[in-house]
Formats: C-alpha cells, sequence, structure tokens
C-alpha cells in the first residue's frame, strides 16, 4: 500500500509537467469504450478511446449512467484499484487509480471504483 500512495505521489508531481507519457482519453456523449488493451484484441471494436503506450491514461468523463465500458487486456486479480483524491485530476472528488505490477496505469476523474464497469480481455495468444 506505501508503494501505490508512492505512486500517487508521482503522479501528483506529473501532472505538473507536460509528459509524452500522459495520455487524456474523453468519449463524447452517450456509451463510449475506454481500452487499455493490445489493438489487435479490439480490432472488431469501433470507435474505441485506446490507450496502449507506457505511462498512464487519465479518464476524464468516465459515466455508468452515459453506458460507458472500461477495457482492459488481463485478468483481476493482476490489478488493484486505489480510490483517493488526486490533487490536479479534475475537482476535489474522489478519483480511481488502476494499478498493474505496483504501476499506475490509469486514473479515472471524479469517479469511484464502484461505478466503473469493467470487462477482463483476454491476452493475445502468443505464437
Amino acid at each position: 500500500m506505501q508503494k501505490q500512495q508512492e505512486q500517487i505521489n508521482s503522479l501528483q508531481t506529473q501532472l505538473d509537467k507536460v509528459d509524452e507519457e500522459l495520455e487524456q482519453l474523453t468519449g463524447g456523449a452517450g456509451a463510449d469504450i475506454f481500452a487499455l488493451a493490445s489493438e489487435s484484441v479490439l480490432d472488431s471494436v469501433e470507435e474505441v478511446n485506446f490507450y496502449q503506450d507506457g505511462g498512464y491514461a487519465i479518464i476524464t468523463d468516465y459515466s455508468n449512467a452515459e453506458g460507458d465500458i472500461f477495457e482492459i487486456t488481463g485478468s483481476p486479480d493482476e490489478f488493484v484499484w486505489n480510490t483517493q483524491v488526486v490533487a490536479g485530476i479534475g475537482t476535489e472528488a474522489v478519483d480511481t487509480v488502476l494499478f498493474h505490477q505496483d504501476s499506475a496505469i490509469a486514473i479515472f476523474q471524479d469517479i469511484e471504483a464502484t461505478q466503473i464497469t469493467v470487462t477482463y480481455l483476454p491476452p493475445e495468444p502468443t505464437i
């Protein structure tokens, strides 16, 4: 847990900089799909807010009420969801930070983890 807090503190510091490892994902009106997955897994899906690079993504307008979905490659036991206020992200409402192997990979702005609908996608087969 201390490692995760250090990651959060590091994220707060990074938000003050223009960082090429920071990507904002923003949907439109109605249902959106936000994805952190390999592109080949998502080939059949159209209009996906997709992020694959290193660093982390900030998802700025996730809404269950609009039918938004979050997709990620992997299984639930590979990820840790941490809900807390992250300074510099949205309002002073709580945010959700998603960790994979002690690294933050996504921040859901102004939304609690319990309000996020997640679909875990199988990893790509290796040949």
